[in-house]
This record gives C-alpha cells, sequence and structure tokens, in this order.
C-alpha cells in the first residue's frame, strides 16, 4: 500500500458530523469559523490531498458504506443529500467504476487517480450537486470543467437525461428525438490521459454508453478556461479547480437561470467556492455561502485553441 493510501486510511473515523469542513480535488474546505492545523495538514496536502483539523472542527470525511447504497444513505442520514433525485441519481452511478481502488470506492475521502487529479469526497460530490439541483433538471445543458474520473459526468446525465422518478432501466436510452430536450453533458479535461480514463470508465456503464453514441454525453480535451461554446448555453456549469479569476468565456456561456459553482483564488491560500446565478437581464448574482477550499489550480494551455471554435 502507498504512503498515500496510508494517510487516508489513517484519517478516516466511524461516524459522519456535519459539514464544517470539505474535501475536494485533492484538497479540503472549510466553513468560516474554524480551523485548520496547518503545520501538519498542508504537507500532508501535497501526498494524499489530507487535513487534519483541530479541535475545534471536525473531520467530514466519514459518511463511508459498505457499497454504493450504504454511502448514499450515509450522506442522507446527515442531511448532506436532501433531495431524492439526487439520491436516486447517486446511487445509479456506482462509484466503484470510477474509484482507482475498488476496496476504497466507498469511503468518504478523495482518492488519486493519476496526473495530480483526484476523485473527490463523495460528501463534497453531493454538496455539489446540492448546489446545482435546480438547474440539473430533464433536458438541460451541463457543462463539467476538470470532469477527472467522469463521476460527476455520469451523475450530472443520470439528472438531465431521465427523472429519477421514471425508474427507467440503465439500458434505455434517452431520447435524442426531443434534440435539446433529451439533454447534454460535456466534460473537458486538458490532460490527454484524463481524457482517455474518464471515456473508459463511463463506458463501463451501458446507459453512458449508449448517450455517448448519440452525443449527448462526452469527454473532449481543451483548456477549461475557454469552456465549449459548440453546445453552450448551459444551464449549470461546474469547475473541479480553482481559478486565479473568474473566466469571462464561462459567464458568457452560462444561461439565463443558469448557475456556475467554481472555486476562486491562488493555490497558494484557502480559495471561495463561488455560487453565480445568471438573472433572464444577464446580470450576475453571487449565491455563494462563504464556503472556502482548496482545490487544484485550473491550468491554462497556451497550445489549447479555444474549445468548440
Amino acid at each position: 500500500m502507498s504512503l498515500t493510501q496510508n494517510i487516508l486510511r489513517a484519517l478516516r473515523i466511524n461516524s459522519c458530523p456535519p459539514a464544517a469542513a470539505s474535501s475536494h480535488n485533492g484538497s479540503y474546505s472549510m466553513k468560516p469559523g474554524f480551523a485548520v492545523n496547518k503545520r501538519i495538514a498542508l504537507p500532508l496536502l501535497g501526498l494524499a490531498g489530507a487535513a487534519l483539523l483541530t479541535r475545534r472542527s471536525r473531520m467530514t470525511w466519514a459518511c463511508h458504506g459498505s457499497n454504493n447504497a450504504h454511502m448514499v444513505r450515509r450522506l442522507q442520514e446527515e442531511s448532506i443529500i436532501r433531495d431524492e433525485r439526487l439520491a436516486d441519481a447517486m446511487l445509479a452511478v456506482d462509484r466503484a467504476d470510477y474509484a482507482p481502488d475498488i476496496q476504497d470506492a466507498y469511503f468518504d475521502s478523495p482518492q488519486l487517480i493519476g496526473w495530480g487529479a483526484t476523485i473527490s469526497a463523495p460528501h463534497m460530490h453531493a454538496h455539489v450537486l446540492g448546489m446545482l439541483a435546480q438547474q440539473l433538471q430533464p433536458g438541460s445543458r451541463v457543462l463539467d470543467v476538470g470532469c477527472g474520473s467522469g463521476y460527476l459526468a455520469a451523475v450530472f446525465a443520470q439528472l438531465v437525461c431521465r427523472t429519477s422518478e421514471e425508474q427507467q432501466s440503465e439500458e434505455q436510452q434517452c431520447s435524442a428525438e426531443n434534440g435539446a430536450s433529451a439533454g447534454e453533458v460535456t466534460g473537458v479535461e486538458h490532460i490527454p490521459e484524463l481524457v482517455e480514463l474518464g471515456t473508459a470508465n463511463l463506458q463501463k456503464s451501458s446507459l453512458m454508453q449508449q448517450l455517448m453514441r448519440t452525443g449527448q454525453l462526452q469527454v473532449l480535451q481543451a483548456d477549461g478556461h475557454w469552456g465549449h461554446t459548440a453546445r453552450a448555453p448551459y444551464d449549470a456549469i461546474h469547475v473541479g479547480a480553482a481559478a486565479e479569476s473568474i473566466p469571462q468565456a464561462l459567464i458568457e456561456q452560462l444561461a439565463p437561470g443558469g448557475r456556475l459553482v467554481i472555486p476562486v483564488g491562488p493555490s497558494s491560500e484557502f480559495q471561495k467556492l463561488l455560487v453565480l446565478d445568471k438573472a433572464p437581464d444577464g446580470e450576475i448574482i453571487d449565491s455563494s455561502d462563504g464556503l472556502q477550499v482548496r482545490y487544484v489550480p485550473l491550468i491554462p494551455r497556451q497550445d489549447l485553441a479555444p474549445s468548440g471554435k
């Protein structure tokens, strides 16, 4: 077992407390008023994306499950998932298909997937889904910047391509005859190996295979700062890495009534997880709740032309 895996195992506890701190993409987040032992945590952060919190706060890497259904139930029990639609979507996507180690698939912690990226902790995925719940409706268009393992793109596809209430089997394809109403999910990654990894993971599901064949679900290599204009505007945009500032292209590609969730700030410091809404008249409204996070940086790629142009 690697040093990284040993660190993550050492940080696990058995009960899931309220979400005072959250991990994401090899990083963690904290609500205002909570303290972190940076002397201990930050060196570990470089190894495993782990953090040790002081007695003034409590770890939330604890909604572990023995299987996918148990993990989702723990998230519901702690009110991290409050919407049954979101629970059903997470139930339909087995995290083990996207995690690098099947033995750790249902632990509530981030896991390294290679090339400096991780699959986020389940509780952080649940938080992001909750932030975007109103926009993740059947027929919506979603952009997932830094889609990594492909897990969240798969959950997005479950939500926008069909409702949980319909209880369709995984083999039933979302109707492509309805055009935009069929729903679309676009994932972008700047590392080609992660594009291949995410695509391979998604293809483990027959439903995702069908959605990729119809073009409703796709993973592309692109500089996330530029988004993907070909399928804009988007009802929901999720960014899984920290930008130094808000990319204007993502604002422009957001549909009226749409929402952008993005961490913003220097990679050497805590960032703010911004929640930005676009009003019908185009005004941008900051709906953030003050959550502080540590994300890996959103890396610009000068060699990649703006995607979709």
